[in-house]
Parts: C-alpha cells; structure tokens; sequence
C-alpha cells in the first residue's frame, strides 16, 4: 500500500525578500492514512503556478543530491517541511549547504525519503516548469506532463495522451506494490 505524503511547510527567501512562506496544513504532526488533496486558490497572476513550480524543483535538487548530481539552486533560502507516513522530514537549503531532519533528527541526504513521483502538469504553453523528456532508465522522480515536446516548442494534442500514459503506468506500480 502506498505511504500517504503531506506537503506541510515551504519557506523561500531570496536577497533578503521572503518570497514564500506558506502553510499547506494547520495540524503538522497528523499522521494519515487516507489521501488529502490541497487546492490553491488565486487570481490570476498571483502564483499559484509559479510556487508550484518552486515545489517541484526543490524536490529535484535534493533528489539530485541524493544520486550525486550537480544541484543549482535558484533561491538563496530554502526551507521545507512534509511527512511521508509517520515520519516527518525538515530540509533546510542555504546556498549550497544542506541540513536534512527525520523526526527532528539529523540525518544525511541518503536517508531522506521523498515522494515516489513528482508530476509537473501544465497547459500552458508558457509554463515555468523544468522541461524533461521522458528518460525510463532515469532514477528521477520528477518527470514534465506539459504540452511542450521540446524545450521552446509545444502540441495541445499529445498533452492528454502522456498525462494518461503516466496515469496507466503509475496505477500499475501501485497494484503490484498492494
């Protein structure tokens, strides 16, 4: 069965301007065994894709840093907090120095669980989210569902085809893992 995971806490600073700083959930230490789904609201223009897209690369560095890939970070602070089951992770990123917590324990990046997969889905053209072509051999979680093809170049049409493909292929993984 597949272990329930809970965005809790994001903070990001950069040049000394807080940038983010939101709570996903008000009860920090719940441990759940149902799915939760979080809806963000805004205007238009308020960035609600842009802190997604923040979300989404700041788990792609640490699982860079986990198989010992060159990271960039594009913000100078970084803090943030999920549970994946009962265990409750704290990352704190500062330039390019690291500190990773399990249960308010010190622990080193290897022994960090992140979530199994890291979805980017988008219909817009002009989305902020890193462009990655499908790679099977690839240990990243992170994979792009949006309509671009390459990276400056997108087809409407081939977006609803690989959001289920990766829909199939992940629902699959769970029925074996059951």
């Amino acid at each position: 069965m597949n272990t329930p995971f809970t965005l809790r806490r994001l903070i990001v600073n950069h040049k000394e301007k807080e940038l983010f700083n939101v709570d996903f959930t008000k009860n920090k230490y719940s441990v759940r065994d149902t799915i939760l789904s979080t809806v963000i609201i805004g205007a238009n223009g308020a960035g609600k894709s842009y802190l997604l897209t923040v979300i989404s690369e700041l788990f792609r560095v640490i699982n860079n840093k986990q198989f010992s890939k060159e990271i960039n970070m594009r913000y100078e602070e970084n803090y943030l907090e999920y549970s994946i089951g009962a265990d409750y992770y704290e990352i704190e990123v500062r330039g390019k120095v690291f500190n990773f917590t399990r249960n308010k324990l010190p622990v080193q990046v290897h022994e960090i669980e992140l979530p199994r997969k890291i979805l980017a889905v988008s219909y817009m053209v002009n989305d902020k989210f890193v462009f990655k072509t499908p790679d099977i051999d690839s240990e990243e979680r992170y994979e792009y569902l949006g309509i671009r093809q390459t990276s400056n170049a997108a087809w409407t049409n081939s977006l609803s085809r690989r959001i289920c493909d990766a829909f199939i292929e992940h629902s699959a993984n769970i029925l074996v893992n059951i």
